[in-house]
């Protein structure tokens, strides 16, 4: 159902409307406004997940490489990892 809407409008189009979603969600976080970052997380999680269907990825692909790069963070930054953490 995702790639439907990406596929009406475009490649392109989506690429502005991530960025647009993306900015709105920097703005939401700058504002410390709860509800704002859940309306606009939802708007840019709907993007991604467009292109996460145009390409096939699933969560199994991206949960690894997100642990990766957690642990690398925890890590570089000798962050002690705890329960809280993950």
């Amino acid at each position: 159902m995702d790639l439907k809407i990406l596929l009406h409008f475009g490649l392109e189009h989506q690429l502005g409307k991530l960025e647009e979603e993306c900015d709105e969600l920097i703005e939401a976080i700058k504002e410390n406004d709860r509800e704002h970052i859940i309306e606009e997380m939802g708007d840019t999680l709907n993007v991604i997940n467009q292109f996460k269907a145009l390409y096939e990825i699933t969560d199994d692909d991206l949960v690894p490489v997100m642990e990766f790069k957690r642990n690398r963070t925890f890590d570089k930054y000798g962050i002690e990892k705890g329960e809280e953490n993950e």
